[in-house]
């Protein structure tokens, strides 16, 4: 008996309870940090800084291929002058 009233007693303590509310601006901070979490922290000097780099280094190697290009020509040029390259062809 003293248990089940005991139980009962446990069970009506719930009762009395009120419900938790949240704070008025919790959400719109909750909102805020996930928004910031997500927001471009990329800074406009950063950027122009990042793409002028990428563009010098993209002038740099065309800079390059075409100087290595014009070398193996006047290289062929040379060998062909002192018949180093045979001509193979036959038209």
């Amino acid at each position: 008996m003293e248990a089940e009233n005991w139980i009962k007693s446990v069970e009506n303590s719930a009762h009395h309870m009120q419900k938790a509310e949240p704070n008025a601006f919790l959400l719109t901070r909750i909102e805020q940090k996930i928004e910031n979490l997500y927001s471009n922290n990329f800074k406009k000097p950063m950027s122009w800084a990042l793409s002028l780099s990428v563009a010098l280094i993209i002038l740099l190697n065309v800079f390059i291929l075409v100087k290595s290009f014009k070398s193996v020509k006047n290289e062929n040029n040379i060998a062909q002058s002192f018949n180093l390259i045979p001509n193979n062809s036959i038209y």
